[in-house]
């Protein structure tokens, strides 16, 4: 069940094993434990969407330099960032992102270095190993607020920035004082409105650096 997803002059086919409505139906009650494994990795979200236009309309940001896609799912932005000559590393918790993401990068003739599975409070990369994170809602629940900054810290380079993009929530401003907080600046980048399929959402990217 593909999606076909238009970044600027680039149509990209995503592969997945299904919808999220059919796998959420077909998940069990231990699915649903302290670590949910609700797919929502196999939907392509406004945020991810903004996320990917903005790196394919500044090639300059990602080429040549080592980024890290912090919760991949289908990889769409891994996908553009090595198109745009990045040494990128796709990263998800899922199992089945990890397999999409590479094989999404080979059926759109993209080189893609890697896509690891990563729990990101058990952080298998050496201190400082990428100059750009880029990640889009991944942080939609406090809990994961705290784990995700300590990854941060540990992966980014220094001078490292980190692009995050984000839907407009009622916890998005909470989260951006938190991080203020602890010595992060965060700074608007681009503002939208995204509609994709049945999704729309108002989208912020903000450029993080400590």
């Amino acid at each position: 069940m593909p999606l076909q997803v238009r970044i600027r002059e680039a149509l990209y086919t995503l592969h997945r094993p299904s919808d999220l409505e059919s796998l959420w139906t077909a998940m069990e009650e231990n699915d649903f434990g302290e670590d949910e494994r609700i797919p929502y990795w196999v939907e392509v979200w406004p945020a991810a969407i903004h996320l990917a236009e903005w790196i394919a309309s500044r090639p300059g940001e990602t080429s040549g330099r080592r980024c890290l896609d912090l919760g991949c799912g289908l990889g769409l932005c891994s996908l553009v960032a090595a198109r745009n000559a990045a040494r990128v590393v796709g990263m998800d918790y899922e199992r089945g992102a990890v397999f999409y993401t590479r094989k999404n990068a080979r059926l759109n003739s993209v080189p893609l270095p890697d896509a690891v599975l990563m729990d990101w409070r058990c952080c298998g990369f050496k201190p400082g190993s990428f100059s750009l994170v880029f990640a889009a809602d991944i942080l939609y629940e406090k809990r994961f607020w705290e784990p995700v900054e300590a990854f941060l810290r540990r992966v980014l380079a220094p001078e490292g920035k980190v692009l995050l993009s984000t839907p407009e929530r009622q916890t998005t401003r909470g989260l951006l004082r938190w991080l203020q907080s602890l010595g992060w600046s965060c700074c608007p980048l681009s503002e939208k409105r995204v509609v994709q399929r049945e999704y729309d959402m108002e989208v912020t990217l903000w450029e993080l650096r400590l």
